[in-house]
C-alpha cells in the first residue's frame, strides 16, 4: 500500500517526518492496512469536478525511478 500526502507550508519532507506518519498511522488502523510506502506531492491531480484521478498518481509514482525507494 502507498500513500500519497500534500504537506502543509510548514512541514519538511523527510525520512524521519516519514518514520513518525507510519508509526502514527499503525496506532490508528490496522497494521497490515498501513502504508508501506509515503511519498510527498505538490498537489493530487483532480478532474474539473474535483474526484481524486488515482490513474494518474499510479502513472506518476511508475514514471519517477525514484520514487520506487518510497522516498
Amino acid at each position: 500500500m502507498c500513500a500519497f500526502l500534500v504537506l502543509t507550508d510548514d512541514a519538511k519532507p523527510g525520512d524521519d517526518l516519514r518514520a513518525e506518519l507510519k508509526d502514527f498511522v499503525k496506532t490508528q488502523i490496522a497494521p497490515y492496512k498501513y502504508p508501506r510506502e509515503i511519498h510527498f506531492v505538490s498537489t493530487l491531480p483532480r478532474n474539473p469536478s474535483g474526484k481524486l484521478q488515482r490513474f494518474r498518481l499510479a502513472e506518476q509514482f511508475e514514471a519517477a525511478p525514484a520514487a520506487r525507494g518510497g522516498h
